[in-house]
C-alpha cells in the first residue's frame, strides 16, 4: 500500500490487529474501550457512536456495552477485541486465531461478520487451527509446517491437488493396518491409510466401486488376523484436513484456551 513498515504511524492508520492475548483496558467498559480506540484514530464523536452501535449489534454484544472487560468470559473478550479492531474501518486486518474459545453459534456469527467485512473491501489475514474456518473464510490459504509454508492456493486448488475423487472411510472391528496395505493395491484406490480402527481410502466414483470395495474388505478381513466386521461406512469429498494430513502426516489440533 506504498508504506514502509518502519513508518509505524502511517501503517497503524491502515491496519487492525486482534492478538491472542487480551489487549484492552480491563477496568473500563466495552463501550469506553471502543470509544477511546475511535478517538485515537481521530474519529468524530457522532461517527464513533454510530460505529460502536453497529459493531455491538453485529457481534451480539449490545447487552455487554457497559460491562467492564475484566467481567467478560474469554469468548466475549475475543468478540469484544474483534469489534474494537474494526472501529476505524482498517484496510488490512490481522487476526490471530480469532474464534478460539467461542461456542459454535458465536463462531458462526464472527465468521459471517469477517466475511461481510472482506466483501466490503477489507483485506483479512488470519491464522487458524480450524480447517473448516479456513475453508469457509479464505480465498487463499497457506499451510504451514514447522514454520515453513508448504502449500499455497485457493481451498479448491489445495483439495483438487489431492487428485479429487472421494474419500471412503470404513470403521472396522480390529486392527486395520495390515488390511489397509492390502486395499492400497487395488487399481481403483489412489491411496489408503489406517488409524484408530478406520481405513481411509481415496478413490474415484465411490458410488460405483463401493460394493466391490466393501466385499473385498470383508473377504480379506476374514483372512487377516484381528479383522472381523465393518461397523460403519462413510463417503465424502476431500477436505482441507485431508490436505493437511497428506502434506504433514499429522492431524491439526486446535489449541486449547488458557
Amino acid at each position: 500500500m506504498g508504506h514502509d513498515v518502519k513508518d509505524g504511524v502511517s501503517v497503524r492508520k491502515l491496519i487492525g490487529v486482534v492478538r491472542q492475548e487480551i489487549a484492552m483496558d480491563i477496568f473500563l467498559s466495552l463501550y469506553d474501550n471502543m470509544d477511546i480506540y475511535g478517538r485515537i484514530h481521530g474519529m468524530p464523536k457522532k461517527e464513533r457512536k454510530e460505529r460502536i452501535e453497529n459493531l455491538l449489534e453485529a457481534l451480539d454484544l449490545q447487552d455487554k456495552r457497559d460491562a467492564k472487560i475484566e467481567t467478560l468470559s474469554g469468548g466475549l473478550m475475543r468478540r469484544a477485541q474483534i469489534a474494537r479492531s474494526f472501529m476505524h474501518r482498517p484496510e488490512i486486518l490481522f487476526l490471530d486465531e480469532p474464534t478460539t474459545g467461542l461456542d459454535p453459534r458465536a463462531r458462526r456469527s464472527v465468521w459471517d461478520f469477517i466475511k461481510d467485512a472482506a466483501s466490503q473491501g477489507t483485506t483479512v489475514i488470519l491464522t487458524t487451527h480450524y480447517m473448516e474456518e479456513a475453508d469457509y473464510l479464505c480465498d487463499r490459504i497457506g499451510i504451514m509446517d514447522h514454520g515453513r509454508i508448504i502449500a499455497l492456493g485457493t481451498p479448491d486448488e489445495l483439495k483438487n491437488g489431492m487428485g479429487g475423487g472421494d474419500i471412503v472411510e470404513l470403521t472396522v472391528e480390529g486392527d486395520p493396518l495390515e488390511l489397509s496395505a492390502e486395499v492400497s493395491k487395488l487399481e481403483y484406490v489412489k491411496k489408503a491409510s489406517a488409524a484408530e480402527g478406520i481405513i481411509k481410502m481415496q478413490v474415484d466414483n465411490a458410488d460405483i466401486i463401493l460394493s466391490d470395495l466393501t466385499q473385498y474388505v470383508i473377504e480379506r478381513g476374514r483372512k487377516i488376523r484381528g479383522i472381523s466386521v465393518i461397523r460403519n461406512v462413510s463417503i465424502r469429498k476431500p477436505s482441507l484436513e485431508d490436505v493437511f494430513l497428506s502434506l504433514t502426516g499429522k492431524r491439526m489440533v486446535p489449541k486449547k484456551e488458557t
